[in-house]
């Protein structure tokens, strides 16, 4: 059995619940943190990998202590040095990959886009936001842009974030038109069914596992990830030990070189790492 030294965990469909069955709130799943207390004391490391930005974790309730443990957000575009915000490495996207991307999502006028900045979280001025504000986790950090206008290399532009609740198949035929344009340049992934993401092309969970190699001092044999969603598919691949959600994409969970566990919202992380370690519930 592959020897673990560390855990990796995706945390929207992953590691967090709902806060209540009518809440966009998310909170860390039952018994985690215990858990997670239990693994450190046996010299487990734990840490998180998550497209979420550094100031959107923070608001987690419940969310564990890390001291100096690299925590990977925006897909591996920052990696932050525990919760000091200590950025350890950063990536962002070059101005003509976004200028381009503006002009083909507004072409087709079916989604609306954000941008992760600097300064916080974008919304462009023509295609709107119907991100909800206790979802996105920035709260007074948020602004309305013309991108194709006013976005330049200078805001730092991490990561771009396409939704369409109403017609979510739509993102897939977008994805395909962004990557034929696009090429090799950047990263286009799922992060959920109704949520595209673009990021540089080095900003991948997958290539962000060397700082927790480095952090630990060990291989990516010991590592074991979980995450759900396409955006998680990278390092889960290159884990010893590559764990997917019940609630996790279909093309993730036949994968037979990948392991699988339960739903978030019934013990899945919790489950598995009892089984895998010997552990009690």
């Amino acid at each position: 059995m592959t020897s673990v030294k560390a855990i990796v965990c995706d945390l929207d469909g992953t590691l967090l619940v709902p806060i209540s069955d009518t809440s966009r709130k998310r909170k860390l799943a039952p018994k985690m943190l215990e858990k997670i207390q239990e693994l450190r004391g046996q010299g487990i490391g734990f840490t998180i990998a998550t497209g979420r930005s550094f100031q959107s974790i923070q608001v987690i309730e419940d969310l564990p202590s890390f001291k100096d443990e690299p925590i990977i957000s925006m897909n591996g575009g920052i990696i932050v040095k525990g919760l000091t915000g200590e950025i350890i490495k950063e990536y962002v996207l070059d101005e003509k990959i976004f200028k381009n991307v503006t002009k083909i999502v507004r072409d087709a006028g079916k989604c609306s886009l954000h941008a992760f900045i600097k300064k916080g979280l974008a919304h462009d001025s023509v295609t709107g936001s119907n991100i909800p504000i206790e979802e996105d986790g920035m709260g007074d950090n948020r602004m309305e842009v013309d991108f194709y206008k006013d976005l330049t290399q200078d805001d730092k532009v991490y990561k771009f974030m396409m939704t369409n609740h109403n017609e979510p198949q739509y993102l897939h035929s977008l994805k395909d038109e962004l990557v034929k344009a696009l090429g090799d340049s950047c990263s286009v992934v799922f992060s959920a069914h109704t949520t595209l993401e673009i990021c540089p092309k080095e900003a991948t969970k997958g290539n962000a596992l060397k700082y927790v190699k480095e952090h630990f001092n060990i291989e990516n044999n010991n590592i074991m990830t979980f995450g759900d969603s396409e955006n998680d598919e990278s390092m889960l691949k290159q884990a010893g030990v590559g764990v997917v959600m019940e609630n996790g994409f279909a093309h993730l969970k036949e994968d037979p070189n990948l392991y699988n566990t339960g739903r978030n919202t019934e013990h899945g992380v919790l489950n598995f790492i009892n089984s895998w370690f010997h552990m009690k519930s």
